[in-house]
């Protein structure tokens, strides 16, 4: 069984909050003022490594889909599964786009996430419409998905063009 990411856990909240400062911080000390390049400081993960939740959420959506009547228990337990893979599947994508940014991109990136997931939480309160209603979890952890996974794409999107300009600046490097 997947185990769910609940966003009130304060060991995850803190996680989320302090890895990119450790990035910057160590960053800081180790890169030269005017290095316009990703620091060379604290890297949180080994290149190339990301947990493979993408197999987990399949499973869970064509679990989900072959099911005939579940109960509304089981539907909300999916949907909030789903909705903290997405997030998580976020995180990872945060964390790998940090890594390749200097010292200035990641201050702007952690200060655009923090405004983000101030953001998000709003906009997927606002999209519930059976409000006090047995729904309203369904509904509440439809739309957090649906926002995270654009959040992802987006995220995604820039660190493939991030690591592109990478590859470039490389291979015209003497």
């Amino acid at each position: 069984m997947i185990k769910s990411i609940r966003w009130h856990n304060p060991w995850l909240i803190a996680l989320l909050l302090l890895a990119p400062l450790c990035i910057a911080t160590l960053a800081s000390d180790y890169a030269a003022p005017s290095d316009p390049g990703p620091s060379k400081g604290c890297q949180l993960a080994p290149r190339g490594w990301a947990p493979s939740l993408d197999l987990a959420r399949s499973y869970l959506e064509r679990k989900l889909s072959a099911e005939t009547n579940p109960s509304q228990h089981e539907l909300v337990k999916a949907s909030q599964t789903l909705a903290d893979l997405s997030d998580a599947q976020l995180f990872v994508a945060y964390v790998r786009l940090m890594q390749t940014l200097n010292l200035t991109g990641q201050t702007k990136l952690l200060a655009e996430q923090t405004k983000w997931l101030d953001g998000r939480t709003a906009r997927a309160r606002a999209a519930v419409v059976s409000k006090g209603g047995s729904l309203e979890p369904l509904e509440y952890s439809g739309a957090f998905r649906l926002i995270t996974d654009q959040r992802l794409t987006e995220l995604r999107e820039r660190l493939r063009r991030q690591s592109v300009s990478t590859a470039e600046k490389e291979r015209h490097r003497p």
